[in-house]
């Protein structure tokens, strides 16, 4: 079996149990593929966002995914700030900013900027 395979094999153990791995945290008791059909998802099905190669740190105080810029902020990861949006929760996006969420070709940040 080779690395890839491996990975595979131990992406689907994690989602039999309802677990997923976002940076160096552990979730449990995440959801599975189908709550999230037909949409992005941070954990399975991720959109082609510029920021989607930054390493991923789970905020457990939004209980969302951030991206770390090369700056070492802490930027909401995209798919995450349209679940708060479909769900009245856009504030929780609110971060402190150094622009670097900012998508390329529209200048439109990710989520509120903090002071």
């Amino acid at each position: 079996m080779n690395k890839w395979e491996r990975l595979e094999k131990i992406e689907r153990v994690l989602e039999k149990h309802q677990m997923a791995v976002i940076g160096e945290d552990l979730l449990k008791y995440v959801h599975n593929r189908l709550g999230c059909e037909g949409r992005s998802c941070v954990i399975h099905n991720p959109s082609q966002h510029h920021m989607r190669d930054w390493p991923e740190r789970w905020n457990w105080a939004t209980k969302g995914v951030e991206r770390i810029c090369p700056h070492g902020i802490g930027h909401p990861d995209p798919d995450s700030v349209a679940y708060w949006k479909l769900k009245g929760r856009e504030g929780l996006a609110l971060h402190g900013c150094d622009g670097c969420c900012r998508e390329a070709n529209s200048g439109e940040v990710v989520g509120p900027q903090g002071s």
